[in-house]
């Protein structure tokens, strides 16, 4: 995981990097790794993620907004602030689709990384806890996919992508919410971007092939 990873946080992309070493690590243990492996990772990745912050400012900035996102509402809180608020006016069944508010002009990047909010203020509640919903079947699936694989390799591929994706869809729900500070990361599948689309479908094409393979009933 060096490589990509030192690659990916020259450009600088903090969020991805995390991603993608998070099911590195998943992986890791699944396979058998000992918890006494864990601490150890745990502790490197929280230096690694100190150190980080300390040379980044814009991760402090991030974090610190997510303990006080109302603090700079014009500024750093903008975009948490009118998710939170598009979300909060979808209510139980939402505007309708296409009826959003926030998209124009007030939700930064609509069809990026706030398209969740979008969402769920189009949706309502139903509609996001159906997405959420449709998110956890695809990745229980995957992991079924991954149980039944022949070979250690294949159920690896096919739950590293599982988690990769529900990971990833899980950050920017979550993000949108204010559960945790602002990643960047596209909702895969739906958010724009032909790059993170492509990638997507190319992961479901991995677990695919592992469910082709799978052990005989």
């Amino acid at each position: 995981l060096g490589i990509p990873s030192a690659l990916l946080l020259a450009q600088p992309n903090t969020s991805t990097t995390m991603l993608i070493i998070a099911t590195g690590v998943a992986m890791y243990f699944v396979a058998g790794a000992p918890w006494r492996d864990f601490g150890i990772l745990a502790l490197i990745a929280l230096i690694a993620f100190s150190a980080i912050a300390v040379t980044r400012p814009y991760v402090l900035t991030r974090i610190d907004t997510f303990f006080h996102p109302s603090e700079n509402a014009l500024g750093s809180g903008y975009q948490i602030q009118q998710s939170l608020i598009a979300i909060g006016s979808g209510g139980l069944f939402g505007r309708g689709f296409g009826q959003g508010v926030e998209k124009f002009n007030y939700l930064p990047e609509p069809d990026g990384d706030s398209i969740f909010a979008v969402f769920a203020e189009e949706t309502g509640f139903v509609g996001a806890a159906l997405l959420l919903a449709l998110f956890l079947a695809l990745a229980a699936r995957g992991i079924v996919i991954a149980g039944k694989s022949r070979e250690m390799f294949g159920g690896l591929v096919a739950l590293g992508f599982s988690f990769m994706i529900i990971l990833q869809a899980f950050i920017n729900m979550c993000a949108m919410l204010g559960i945790i500070p602002l990643t960047g990361l596209p909702l895969p599948f739906i958010s724009h971007g032909g790059t993170a689309l492509m990638a997507a479908l190319i992961m479901c094409g991995f677990i695919l092939n592992v469910a082709a393979r799978r052990k005989s009933a």
